[in-house]
């Protein structure tokens, strides 16, 4: 006669459960703040550029 298979090493199901959701919602939040992020997008940050001269200065807006 066999013999009942051993018990599955790893943690009680409460705690794979927990583990599994947790890990779920985490991984929401993180793509829910990536596409805020990408949604919102980034304000034009400015770049002053003067020759040595100083006669003109140019302002270049980047994004």
């Amino acid at each position: 006669m066999l013999s009942a298979a051993p018990a599955a090493a790893g943690l009680a199901p409460e705690w794979q459960r927990l583990r599994y959701g947790l890990g779920g919602l985490l991984a929401v939040v993180c793509l829910g703040a990536f596409g805020w992020f990408g949604w919102q997008g980034r304000a034009p940050a400015a770049l002053t550029m003067a020759p040595i001269a100083g006669l003109s200065r140019v302002e270049i807006k980047l994004h």
